[in-house]
């Protein structure tokens, strides 16, 4: 009995040394990852040169961005003419890389009036981005992809290409007004224009033409309610206004 009341006591015992050492104000603190890499922390900037070298540089089917392999061919080198597999770049890299990063920078801006010019740069990059992959394969996850982490869709719908492209031209023209030469802008983190918004405003507008003209066939109606109210000074009209990346490459 005696042995029994003494284990007894030390385990009573253990777990009040424990509780006491164990309730502490700096719990949150102690069990918090120093490494973790923290909203306060990123810099939308580096984001979006990350975004537009990967998107514009090495997203191309030869996965290099440089002109002379715009005019060059490939071939197998087992002599087949043709080769029958998956070809998943295109999705696997905007789901991955593009749409994600893109859709992110729009999170941590929206909130703030002054980042205006960041926010609407991210949302034309974003059409772009998305409109290569449904231009690929069709109806596509859209609506329930790029999510922040705690909304995330494991298994997201596809929507209809029809709505995808009507939800385009709605970014498009609401990015294209938000822009504010008086606000803030990436600058020289801009490989393409340099934080430039009135060349931005125009590639907006330029690109709502190019999706307005593929749909033409499938919704007469719906490219004229988005060709009709553009001018020529809206658009893209000379090499200066291409949007483009320069490299050592030429």
């Amino acid at each position: 009995m005696k042995t029994y009341k003494s284990i007894k006591f030390i385990i009573l015992f253990s777990i009040a040394v424990l509780m006491n050492y164990s309730c502490t104000d700096k719990f949150e603190e102690m069990n918090t990852k120093k490494n973790l890499v923290t909203e306060d922390l990123v810099n939308v900037n580096l984001i979006l040169t990350h975004v537009q070298v990967q998107a514009i540089m090495e997203d191309t089917p030869s996965g290099s961005g440089m002109i002379g392999e715009y005019s060059g061919m490939s071939y197998s080198s087992a002599g087949y003419p043709f080769q029958e597999k998956d070809r998943p770049g295109v999705w696997n890299n905007a789901y991955k890389k593009f749409t994600n990063n893109l859709s992110e920078i729009i999170r941590l801006t929206k909130d703030d009036p002054e980042l205006v010019n960041k926010k609407a740069i991210a949302r034309i990059l974003r059409v772009w981005a998305f409109a290569k992959v449904t231009d690929t394969y069709g109806d596509i996850p859209y609506s329930q992809s790029s999510l922040p982490p705690d909304e995330v869709v494991l298994h997201p719908k596809y929507d209809t290409q029809k709505s995808i492209y009507e939800d385009f031209f709605k970014e498009l023209k609401e990015a294209a007004s938000e822009l504010d030469a008086s606000k803030e802008s990436y600058g020289g983190a801009d490989l393409v224009y340099g934080g430039d918004v009135t060349k931005w405003r125009k590639l907006a507008n330029s690109l709502r033409l190019r999706l307005a003209l593929r749909v033409r066939y499938a919704d007469k109606q719906m490219a004229i309610n988005n060709i009709s109210d553009l001018q020529e000074s809206d658009l893209i009209l000379t090499r200066e206004d291409d949007a483009r990346m320069y490299t050592l490459y030429g």
